[in-house]
């Protein structure tokens, strides 16, 4: 898992097991900087939801992990497009192979 919280990112992995809790009086998700819980030596976070429940998110620092890229654009332009197959697709023919395009790829 993976997220941006005050303009620092963060990454890790969340325990399966979710606890019974208190609801936060702020009524949101809250993000509590906790001990290290899995003994790796990086602080983790407790995640408390809306209606109560706990989960443990252990942190993992990797200095090979890039910040993330938002590919929404691209994804909704993609699908937004959709359409008829017989459309042209990227280089301008409608897909299907022909004798002078497999010519031209010799």
């Amino acid at each position: 898992m993976s997220f941006k919280l005050q303009g620092r990112y963060y990454f890790g992995f969340l325990n399966y097991q979710v606890k019974a809790g208190q609801k936060p009086s702020s009524g949101v998700v809250e993000f509590n900087p906790t001990e290290d819980l899995n003994e790796d030596g990086i602080k983790d976070i407790e995640i408390v939801y809306p209606d109560g429940k706990q989960q443990e998110l252990y942190v993992i620092e990797d200095d090979g992990i890039a910040e993330p890229i938002d590919n929404r654009a691209e994804v909704e332009a993609e699908t937004d497009e959709g359409g008829d197959s017989s459309e042209a697709d990227d280089d301008g023919d409608s897909g299907e192979t022909t004798d002078t395009d497999e010519a031209d790829e010799e």
